[in-house]
């Protein structure tokens, strides 16, 4: 206990005592899954995502076929969230195009197999496909890192949907079967 004869403490001492509580104060006060509803006005598709996602497009090689696949991506938690989607599939190549998209999706994490994991895969609105369903691959990314992926691929008419979550550690299964239970189609 200090006494009116004791000298003051030195004050750049006792700033940088409070000085590590600003760096936790930050984290508590922004948390790493900030969910919002977000809609691709195109694609007629609805989801929540845990960051604010941008919008890209471009063309990618999907099986056969040059496909136009336009993207709703953001990061968070050491993840990468994204929905993709492309159109005017034909409707005798939507299977083997979810098949495809499934196949790059391995490749991408130099992944040689995927489990289905013990969860409802079933998107409201969605056009029943044997190729659908949800997905979980362990692989690794060009530089050797361990990352985890869970996959989500559906379809609705000529419409092929991917649904990623991209993790370079274990996430909350919790977070993503709020993701991937919150895709839908608007009304």
């Amino acid at each position: 206990m200090l006494s009116s004869a004791d000298p003051p403490a030195h004050p750049r001492l006792i700033a940088s005592g409070w000085l590590w509580l600003l760096p936790i104060s930050l984290v508590a006060c922004s948390p790493a899954l900030d969910w919002r509803d977000v809609r691709s006005d195109d694609s007629g598709l609805m989801a929540q995502m845990p960051c604010r996602p941008t919008e890209h497009a471009r063309q990618v090689r999907v099986g056969e076929h040059p496909r136009k696949v336009k993207m709703l991506s953001c990061q968070a938690s050491d993840a990468t969230w994204a929905l993709a989607w492309t159109e005017g599939v034909p409707p005798q190549d939507v299977g083997s195009t979810l098949a495809a998209l499934r196949q790059a999706a391995l490749a991408n994490i130099q992944a040689s197999a995927a489990e289905a994991p013990a969860v409802s895969s079933n998107v409201p609105g969605a056009t029943a496909q044997a190729q659908a369903g949800r997905w979980r691959a362990v692989g690794r990314r060009p530089d050797g890192s361990a990352v985890t992926q869970e996959l989500l691929f559906f379809a609705r008419g000529q419409t092929v949907y991917q649904a990623t979550v991209l993790a370079t550690r274990p996430l909350a299964a919790e977070s993503v079967d709020e993701f991937f239970g919150a895709v839908r189609f608007a009304p």
